[in-house]
This record gives C-alpha cells, sequence and structure tokens, in this order.
C-alpha cells in the first residue's frame, strides 16, 4: 500500500520580525520540531445531566516547539528569537512540514517566544537549544497543490 508520508528532515519552522515569516527566517540546524493546536473545553455539566459530563467548546490556541543545534551567530534566527523572548515583541510564524515539491501544507501566525534554553552535557556533543513559541490570534493553514 502506498503513502503520501512527508520526510521529516525537510521541514522547517522559520520566524521573522517582518509581516511575514516566509523562509528565509528559517531556524539553522532543526533537529525536531512540534505544532500543536487546541481548543479548551467549558464544563456545562448540571443535575440534568444524566451522570455523564457535558462539554461546550472554548478558546483555541496554538504553540510550537522547535530544538536545533545551538548556532552562535548575530545573523541567525536564533539570535533574532532570544531577542524577541527579552523585549516581548511579536514574530511572524511559519512551520512547513516539507519544503520537498510533494509538502503542499504550511501554517502561518503571529506568535511570542514563550522561553528559550540553551544546554549541553555531552563533552563530544554540540550545545543544543530549544525554543517555545506561543501562538496570538489564529494559525492559518495554506495547501497548495
Amino acid at each position: 500500500m502506498a503513502t503520501a508520508a512527508l520526510q521529516s528532515r525537510l521541514g522547517l519552522i522559520a520566524l521573522s520580525t517582518a509581516a511575514s515569516a516566509g523562509g528565509s527566517g528559517a531556524i539553522a540546524e532543526l533537529r525536531n520540531c512540534t505544532l500543536t493546536v487546541s481548543r479548551d473545553m467549558i464544563d456545562v455539566t448540571s443535575n440534568d445531566s444524566s451522570g455523564w459530563r457535558n462539554v461546550i467548546p472554548g478558546t483555541a490556541s496554538w504553540t510550537a516547539r522547535a530544538e536545533a543545534l545551538y548556532v552562535p551567530s548575530t545573523s541567525a534566527t536564533q539570535y533574532l528569537l532570544r531577542n524577541a523572548l527579552s523585549s516581548g515583541s511579536s514574530m511572524s510564524f511559519l512551520f512547513q512540514p516539507s519544503t520537498a515539491s510533494g509538502g503542499p501544507y504550511s501554517w502561518t501566525g503571529t506568535c511570542h517566544i514563550a522561553s528559550w534554553e540553551i544546554g549541553g552535557t555531552d563533552p563530544n556533543g554540540a550545545f543544543a537549544t530549544s525554543v517555545e513559541i506561543a501562538g496570538h490570534d489564529s494559525l492559518t493553514e495554506s495547501t497548495s497543490t
């Protein structure tokens, strides 16, 4: 059975202080990325619920997390996102599971940097960095075929 799976090694997360993230501000040396979209559920259970919990949909939100090898350069996107965290400024966000021609999906939005960390414990390994991104307003899905 054939599948249309995407190779994750071709995925990217891009961030920019401009109106659109595009692909120019991709996080270098990306190793892992996750985009999570969720919706809060409001409990409306009452005595009339016949012993079953009742919920209604509440507010939607999205977050992203990226892990990469640390790039110590003031021209790298990693430097821009550290500055955005310090200043509290918003950034444009782009997530593409694949940059190959067979990867037509992407998600864009406006975000704030919620956290950034750097660490390395292996004396024979590279320093790694991770960033948590909090969505601000809606996340837009785009498809092109």
